[in-house]
């Protein structure tokens, strides 16, 4: 009663100052309609040219649509909503996927090499990657920021004129040229060129942002293309595609982002550093072309130790580095419903983290290993557990990664920001199929506090299904007395050398179609009501209640 009052005086105050109600406002913009100007009131009759204009100076619960074109712009947002009154800003109602903020311009006065494929234009650009400076050095490719495409096709960025061969480009900023090498008779008309380091970079609070997609930006190492920061906002239907480095990052808390995708990122798909956040049904594939390790893959999250966050049902494929990683200080973070396929290094990582870390229901598979990387950093593991304490593994299926299905690996870390002690100890592995791993189902590369006989006896592992009819079923931690690590070629022999698995089995689980990855248990599966019931997993990877039958099923299928 006494908040409605409120309202009402306020409301009366309101209209005794200016005589007009506060009422929120609806912008539009089209950059295509004849009329479009950004001097206009931004009606749907007469548009604003940009999106830069239309978020300008935004108030609680107004609201900008934005019809379908491409805006060769740098958008930037600052604005806070209220809960009851968010701002949005948006695709035009059914033209989502079709907004697109572009980093490019269309470079169209090109003149020919004589008697070669290559074409030269003017570069006028200096485009500064912000290359960290206490960083591995990657090489001098990875501190570079230009990009070309033609007919919507990446070129490949060389070094000296002198390596110039089909499908590759080179800017010589000392001449102020930009070359081109493609096949004679290919039509220049459609040629994007990277040159704004900006995409859409937003702050504030209560937004909501729908159906927007970013390309071609050449963002630097301190911002991605599509930068949300601040508080309680929504990222819904959005893209990043064709980036520099990173697609998104999102730095706050309490984000939720739905069915976004982020592909062909030149590093990470999405990187965050966030607290009690959702993302759900978000994809992330082909990402970590031009950074294959350092901080890079479909999604990473890392900075001000990670709480309370939820990533349900994310796609993540044959990225070049990690599929989803977590890092440093995280805590009560959920990883569930997730296909993880194809990724380097590591499917899922967790890596110095502290405590109540769940994987849930997912499937982890063809995870492939960096030849080129120390031993733990190239593991080719479905799951990875880098200084990580106390992670629940229940009902996932971890299938054909490179070398091991689990891999505990790593000593100990102090975590700065509490001083706390971060170790492989008390992880928690039910109810899973690990099978035909290229090495061993599960292994241990542990020294120091992760290598302590108490720590070591603190994992626990049951109710699984063992296959490694080609491999191991473990690589157990290294033996100083034997000078070795010891191998457990059977369950048996992992259960006799361990005590763990004692309900276990070792059998093969019968998916319906492993060839193509359809993981569905058969009618004859050993999996079925074969394994023990967790309060905390009350349904499958499709969302199916569990259990059906006499006790769950073991994996992410309940049959």
């Amino acid at each position: 009663m006494k908040f409605g009052v409120l309202c009402g005086c306020l409301l009366m105050v309101s209209l005794l100052l200016t005589g007009q109600p506060v009422v929120a406002a609806t912008y539009v913009v089209d950059a295509h309609h004849p009329q479009a100007s950004d001097e206009n009131p931004g009606t749907e009759e007469k548009p604003f040219r940009t999106v830069g204009r239309a978020v300008k100076g935004l108030k609680p619960g107004d609201v900008v649509l934005i019809k379908a074109g491409e805006y060769r712009e740098s958008v930037t947002i600052e604005a806070n909503g209220t809960p009851e009154k968010p701002i949005v800003i948006q695709a035009f109602p059914g033209h989502e996927g079709k907004v697109i903020v572009k980093g490019s311009e269309l470079f169209t006065q090109w003149k020919q090499l004589p008697g070669n494929p290559v074409w030269i234009a003017d570069w006028q650009y200096r485009l500064d990657s912000h290359y960290p400076k206490d960083w591995e050095d990657f090489g001098e490719y990875a501190k570079r920021c230009e990009m070309v495409f033609v007919d919507g096709k990446p070129l490949k960025q060389v070094l000296a004129r002198g390596l110039l061969r089909l499908g590759t480009f080179f800017v010589d900023e000392a001449e102020g040229k930009l070359y081109i090498c493609v096949r004679y008779g290919t039509p220049l008309k459609n040629v994007e060129v990277a040159v704004r380091q900006r995409g859409i970079f937003v702050r504030g609070s209560h937004l909501h942002l729908k159906g927007l997609t970013v390309m071609y930006v050449a963002n630097p190492h301190d911002e991605a293309a599509f930068e949300v920061r601040g508080t309680d906002i929504v990222i819904e239907n959005c893209q990043a595609n064709w980036n520099n480095l990173d697609g998104f990052r999102l730095a706050g808390r309490r984000f939720r982002m739905r069915n976004c995708i982020s592909n062909n990122n030149g590093r990470c798909g999405i990187s965050a550093s966030m607290h009690d956040s959702t993302l759900e049904g978000n994809i992330t594939d082909e990402n970590s072309w031009r950074l294959s390790y350092w901080h890079a893959g479909g999604m990473k999250i890392v900075g001000g130790a990670p709480t309370g966050n939820r990533i349900i049902g994310h796609i993540a494929k044959n990225n070049n580095s990690y599929g989803i990683w977590f890092d440093y200080g995280c805590r009560n973070n959920w990883v569930e419903r997730c296909f993880l396929h194809g990724n380097l290094i590591a499917g899922l990582e967790f890596e110095a983290s502290l405590a109540e870390n769940w994987i849930i229901n997912n499937i982890i598979c063809h995870t492939r290993m960096d030849k080129g990387s120390p031993t733990e950093h190239g593991t080719g593991a479905g799951i990875l557990l880098y200084e990580s304490h106390k992670t629940h593994i229940y009902h996932n299926i971890i299938f054909g990664n490179e070398r091991f299905g689990i891999l505990i690996a790593g000593g100990a870390r102090k975590i700065h920001y509490t001083g706390e002690e971060a170790f492989s100890a008390e992880t928690q592995i039910i109810n899973n199929i690990v099978a035909e791993n290229g090495f061993a189902g599960i292994g241990f590369w542990v020294w120091g506090k992760s290598a302590e006989p108490e720590v070591l006896k603190s994992h626990k592992s049951d109710f699984n299904l063992w296959w490694q009819p080609n491999a191991l079923i473990a690589l157990l931690p290294y033996d100083l007395r034997l000078r070795k690590q010891p191998e457990a070629s059977t369950l048996a022999d992992w259960q006799k050398m361990t005590g763990q698995d004692k309900n276990s089995l070792q059998a093969d689980p019968k998916f319906a179609d492993k060839e193509h990855c359809d993981f569905l248990l058969l009618p004859d599966s050993p999996a079925i009501d074969r394994g023990v019931l967790i309060k905390d997993v009350q349904s499958d990877f499709a969302g199916n209640d569990r259990p059906k039958g006499k006790a769950p099923d073991i994996g992410a299928f309940e049959r």
